[in-house]
């Protein structure tokens, strides 16, 4: 559903360009944001994106498209097993090799499900393929539909190399089939025997005569080993159901422990039944707290080059599916959230997948966020950002209302008036943290990659933390690598909440990702020691001079990094700020008016104590 500007819309997108007024009425009253379901270097498709959006990080998850899809059809895989996506397909006529054919239809024209059990059963009822196949250990499961799965048992998947045919439409077909080793050529010979069958046997010619794509072959891609989810009831207390005529969604439901929920005449076109599947949905909110509606409509119009068709399909999904149910929900007097989105970009122009972020739309029958707007892709880029689709689920159900994430150039003035709002006043009339949050990131020590921001979906920035490199030095001048964090600020809106720790929480698991094996701050030890952090004078960490300051807090990312020697720790020069530019940086952010208050002497008493080593008792 998602796009990018279209040249024959005016250079907008569908979205802008459709009529979706039940979809914009809950846009107006909720929150419009966008979100990255599909994070590299994983592919974009519905089979990383949909693990997102049923609160699964594809990054820890998959093992790839097909084992979620035999999932939904009840095929058992067992160690050594590997799944794959057999689609069937369209190459253009002619008399050339299959190599040299273009493919034109990665679902050989939208085929109906009787024609498709018919071209598989042509394949499998022939003596060559039959015995290809069984010298393959393979095996194919016939599905009515263009989807069919193949499993291979015993299986090596090392070295081969597999395509989506819908990223190719157009183009020639050999240098996308299967490759990268010997292995690989036992999928690609079924492809071009499966092509030798086809392409003049009568199920195609047929679809021929009727001015059709024929299936003439078949698409080996989607590989993966048997996936093993968490289940849904275990990680959000909730039971439910998944609407859709997609064999992935499906799969992926019901590795999670959801109902699937198959609805007669449901097909993954734009003819599919809309009226059954709100139906659907309906009779399954009865029984469950929560219900997923998936329609491929729009993304299948775009792999067809369907202009005209993506946006019937996205105008259907308001007028047939969004308004209706919730006028159901609104008429019953059933307080609910709703959340909508794409799972991931089609892009008219290449009629291929895209991973950037896809905008999302959380409403609250509860709540008017008063923010007025309307769902498409620039408002999604006006709304919160969530980096990581995964944490969906969190917001819907309430678990959280912020995600934790990256710090973004557009985020700068918002985090240096968070920091400026939580220090004032703290430490000295006034403050000046603001203007090193300002400062610091021009440095060449600054670490954009760890610093981090909690975004609440309503108020926006409310948490920030921010990263050097520092370093150690032993008492032999060999130098470590460390890091230092600060200014960190929690609105004093939402302080006490354990945004803070959060933020510290994400960022050390990334520190150590990275391969930091230390942190050294400043800091209050109330703050920080539940955080792991402890005392300079335990790790031997000392500043220039032998001295042990007591607010100088030290944590291991890796146990033992420090053990054994005895270090002195610079900070960063990012920390030298000039103020000569202060006056003129404040200007720009809201007036505060200096004040003394009690934390100002505490902080003088803290930053100023230090800590003395205890001399060995007489035994």
């Amino acid at each position: 559903m998602a796009d990018d500007p279209v040249p024959q819309l005016n250079n907008k997108t569908p979205l802008q360009t459709a009529s979706i007024p039940a979809i914009d009425r809950l846009a107006a009253k909720g929150v419009v944001g966008r979100v990255v379901n599909c994070p590299p270097p994983l592919p974009a498709g519905s089979e990383t994106a949909i693990l997102s959006i049923f609160g699964c990080d594809p990054k820890e998850c998959f093992t790839g498209r097909s084992p979620m899809e035999a999932a939904a059809a009840g095929i058992a895989m067992k160690p050594g097993d590997a799944a794959f996506r057999c689609n069937l397909v369209a190459f253009e006529d002619g008399d050339m090799p299959v190599d040299e054919k273009r493919i034109l239809s990665h679902s050989a024209g939208s085929i109906d499900g009787g024609t498709a059990l018919e071209a598989v059963s042509v394949l499998l009822d022939d003596p060559r393929f039959a015995k290809a196949l069984a010298d393959a250990n393979m095996e194919i499961h016939p599905f009515p539909a263009f989807r069919q799965i193949a499993v291979q048992h015993a299986c090596n998947l090392t070295g081969i190399r597999f395509t989506p045919p819908h990223d190719h439409l157009g183009e020639k077909t050999g240098p996308y089939f299967p490759a990268g080793n010997e292995r690989a050529e036992v999928f690609a010979n079924l492809m071009r025997l499966a092509h030798e069958i086809l392409d003049r046997h009568p199920v195609s010619e047929k679809r021929r005569m009727a001015g059709k794509f024929p299936a003439n072959g078949i698409w080996f891609w989607a590989e993966g080993t048997a996936a093993a989810l968490p289940s849904f009831r275990s990680q959000y207390g909730l039971d439910g159901a998944v609407v859709s005529a997609v064999p992935l969604c499906h799969g992926i439901g019901a590795l999670r422990g959801l109902e699937m929920v198959e609805v007669n005449g449901a097909t993954g076109e734009l003819d599919t039944n809309f009226q059954g599947k709100l139906d659907a949905v309906w009779e399954k909110l009865q029984e469950y707290d929560f219900v997923c509606l998936h329609l491929e409509a729009p993304d299948e119009c775009t792999h067809n080059g369907d202009l005209p068709g993506k946006l019937q399909a996205i105008e259907w999904l308001d007028s047939k599916l969004t308004g209706p149910l919730v006028s159901r929900l609104e008429q019953a007097g059933i307080d609910f959230r709703l959340l909508l989105l794409s799972d991931h970009k089609t892009l008219t122009a290449t009629r291929r997948h895209g991973a950037d972020p896809v905008p999302f739309l959380l409403y609250d029958s509860r709540r008017d966020s008063g923010r007025g707007g309307v769902y498409d892709e620039p408002a999604g880029e006006r709304g919160p950002f969530v980096e990581n689709g995964s944490v969906l689920l969190d917001l819907l159900f309430e678990r959280t209302a912020h995600t934790i994430r990256r710090e973004r150039k557009e985020n700068h003035y918002a985090v240096e008036a968070l920091v400026k709002r939580a220090f004032w006043n703290q430490y000295v009339p006034g403050c000046h943290e603001h203007y090193l949050a300002h400062a610091m990131r021009s440095h060449p020590d600054f670490l954009p990659e760890l610093s981090l921001v909690a975004e609440d979906l309503a108020q926006g920035i409310i948490g920030c933390i921010l990263y050097t490199k520092s370093r150690l030095t032993d008492e032999n001048g060999q130098e470590k690598a460390i890091l230092t964090f600060g200014p960190i600020a929690v609105d004093p809106s939402c302080q006490r909440q354990g945004i803070g720790k959060e933020l510290m929480s994400r960022s050390f698991q990334l520190a150590a990702e990275l391969g930091y094996e230390a942190i050294v701050i400043f800091g209050n030890p109330d703050n920080y020691v539940g955080s792991g952090f402890r005392s300079c004078l335990k790790y031997k960490v000392c500043i220039e001079g032998n001295v042990y300051p007591a607010a100088m807090l030290v944590k291991e990312l890796k146990e033992g990094a420090l053990s054994g020697h005895c270090w002195t720790y610079a900070e960063s020069g990012a920390y030298q700020m000039d103020m000569a530019g202060y006056a003129a940086f404040d200007k720009n952010h809201k007036a505060m008016n200096p004040a003394r208050q009690p934390s100002q002497e505490t902080f003088y008493i803290l930053s100023h104590a230090q800590l003395k080593e205890q001399p060995p008792t007489e035994p």
